[in-house]
């Protein structure tokens, strides 16, 4: 017996062990070889072959030619995504061939690089003779992705360049004498040509003259004329006249666009003319800008004699792109403004004696002229009175009658009642629209009253909600007192836009509602016992009657629903559950959607007015023996059909 037992006890030893034995695995570690490679170990196992990493290694200065088992090697065994495969710990060393350096460049000339493994960067190492500017350039196709993968390193330089015709290009430097330079690029076939030109070209640059410009050099072959770029240069306090040749000319002799030929290397200046300031604005005045040359951004510098509102307005069309381009800068203000007809403007803005202000905006005609208007104007103000209010301020002009907004403010549990010039008063003065006769800035503020709360709702109730204004939104709270499905509804005229306005808030629920007739409608919610929810909607008359009726387990009180011609969607899932026994289902529902009347094992009929009602395959899940009442050749007679339920013609 004990020798069966230590058989048995090495044959699960053996087991293990084999079992142990499936688990080895080998381990392929990628080496920089002096460089850096950032590329994770790969797992092998025998006899498995896997795939290398399609990454390469990086080194400056150096091509990667591959990988190697051996940290000596000359040539690459391995590139990768080769497939590989070992029977032991594994090292793959990166394998490097030392880049050119072509020393100094003193005339055009052009090099060749010939590498045996291409898709990978390389860099070229030079020194230029004389300071100045030096176009480099591929002179076949042989360069890819050039805008993220070539550029210029090391040393003191300022370069740009462009993508030529297929992958080729070229690169516009300004290089220094004695500076060690070293060209990276992407190495896309076997032999690369770059062509260095010395000569031959002239440079064109952009001086901001007080301010920077963002305008690149332009490279001008003798005897070929460029257009000049098509931008402008922006100076706070100067309008922009154009370019010129010298840094102190007070005229322009050229504008954005315009053609120029240069035989040497050349710098245009940007020409300014500083924009006026007005001094200090005492009373109404208009004042008139003149610039020779137009379409540029302007400026006004002004104070003000005394602290209030202002209007500041064009008199002449002479605007464009406001929206964007039109402000009081600096200083302590607020304004508004909008748009008049054609391009004029006009601000309303509160200003502070002793604040310096500029007013930028964009000189479309030689002249402008600018009104500020001190006095006869009043502004009234919106306050939203324990809320925010984004109703724009208006102006009023002495002895005219002003036409209030007809925005209405909103508050989270308070119904709107209308405007009051003071901040405590219960009972509004003016309503939106109204006719506002005051001379003098005033603010309106925003007079509430608290929402209704019916409490709890356990049974069948009848609430007649009043508010004194109507056309306005307005909520009710309530509590509900059990779990599933409530039916609310109204039982008069009292509703308007509900598809858009009319919805329950808060708490969890899953809520159906569709417009009846006459402006009516009815909700069907599921809502949680305990949980207060908020009904919103538009409050057409003083007094809303709203039925509220939960179905309880067990009794019957949603048992029919009829949809009239307004209804446009039924929610899946609406009905699910309930205790409908009849439904009528108008053409203008175009879909019973998934498990709209599921489970509802009273459902005895539904009646379909619509030819061409898409019915979900379970929008009837768990219903049985229904009678389909409908149009002769409809879908829901097919529908029928397929359930092999009852039909009926609908005449």
């Amino acid at each position: 017996m004990k020798k069966v037992c230590m058989v048995l006890a090495a044959l699960v030893l053996l087991m293990f062990s084999c079992a142990m034995a499936e688990e080895v695995f080998y381990v392929v570690e990628y080496n920089g070889n002096g460089g850096s490679t950032g590329i994770s170990p790969q797992a092998i196992y025998p006899g498995e072959t896997i795939t290398l990493s399609g990454s390469t290694a990086s080194r400056s200065g150096y091509y990667f030619l591959g990988w190697a088992t051996t940290p000596d090697a000359e040539e690459a065994q391995y590139q990768p995504k080769d497939s590989f495969t070992a029977d032991c710990d594994t090292t793959l060393y990166a394998v490097w061939v030392k880049c050119p350096d072509i020393g100094v460049v003193s005339q055009s000339q052009t090099f060749s690089f010939t590498y045996p493994i291409i898709e990978r960067y390389a860099t070229v190492d030079f020194q230029v003779a004389k300071d100045g500017y030096y176009i480099i350039r591929s002179t076949g196709g042989f360069y890819k992705g050039l805008s993220a993968t070539t550029k210029i390193e090391y040393g003191s330089y300022n370069s740009f360049y462009y993508q030529k015709s297929g992958d080729d290009f070229e690169f516009v430097v300004e290089l220094k004498a004695g500076v060690d330079y070293r060209l990276m690029y992407y190495q896309n076939q076997p032999t690369l040509n770059l062509e260095f030109v010395c000569d031959g070209f002239s440079i064109l640059t952009f001086d901001g003259n007080g301010t920077s410009t963002g305008i690149s050099p332009v490279v001008i072959t003798p005897g070929t004329a460029v257009q000049l770029p098509n931008k402008t240069v922006s100076r706070s306090g100067y309008y922009f006249l154009g370019w010129a040749t010298t840094p102190d000319a007070e005229e322009a002799q050229y504008q954005p666009k315009d053609s120029f030929t240069a035989d040497c290397d050349t710098t245009l200046y940007a020409v300014w003319v500083k924009c006026p300031d007005i001094g200090v604005v005492s009373q109404s005045q208009t004042f008139s800008f003149t610039y020779p040359i137009i379409e540029r951004y302007a400026t006004v510098d002004f104070q003000v004699a005394k602290d209030g509102y202002y209007i500041i307005r064009s008199t002449g069309g002479f605007y464009k792109g406001l929206s964007a381009t039109t402000k009081i800068e600096y200083g302590s203000y607020n304004s508004f403004y909008y748009q008049k007809s054609g391009d004029d403007f006009e601000f309303v803005v509160e200003l502070k004696a002793g604040v310096d202000y500029r007013l930028m905006y964009y000189q479309n005609q030689p002249t402008l002229n600018l009104e500020f208007i001190c006095g006869g104007v009043y502004i009234v103000t919106y306050d939203g009175n324990g809320t925010s209010c984004s109703i724009p301020a208006q102006e009023k002009t002495d002895g005219v009658d002003l036409k209030l907004s007809t925005s209405t403010a909103s508050r989270k549990g308070y119904f709107f009642l209308g405007w009051a010039t003071t901040p405590d008063a219960e009972e509004a003065q003016y309503q939106p629209g109204d006719t506002f006769s005051i001379d003098g800035d005033t603010t309106l503020y925003a007079v509430w009253m608290p929402i209704h709360d019916l409490g709890t709702i356990s049974g069948r109730r009848v609430e007649s909600i009043t508010y004194p204004v109507t056309k306005r939104f307005a909520t009710v709270t309530f509590t509900a007192g059990y779990t599933g499905y409530y039916h609310i509804y109204t039982t008069g005229e009292f509703y308007k836009n509900l598809t858009a306005t009319t919805k329950l808030e808060y708490g969890s629920y899953n809520s159906i509602y569709a417009q009846q007739e006459n402006n009516e409608f009815f909700f069907v919610a599921k809502l949680e016992k305990g949980v207060t929810y908020t009904l919103s909607y538009y409050q057409n008359k003083e007094v809303l009657p709203i039925v509220f009726q939960p179905q309880y387990e067990g009794e019957n009180y949603v048992s029919d629903i009829v949809l009239t011609s307004a209804a446009r969607d039924i929610g899946a899932s609406a009905f699910e559950g309930t205790g409908l026994t009849h439904v009528a289902i108008p053409a203008s529902v175009p879909e019973v959607n998934a498990r709209t009347f599921a489970d509802c094992s009273k459902l005895e009929s539904v009646l379909f007015y619509g030819m061409n009602t898409r019915i979900a395959p379970d929008a009837f899940a768990g219903c049985k023996d229904l009678v389909i009442i409908a149009p002769v050749g409809s879908t829901a007679q097919a529908f029928a059909e397929q359930m092999g339920w009852d039909f009926l013609e609908l005449k």
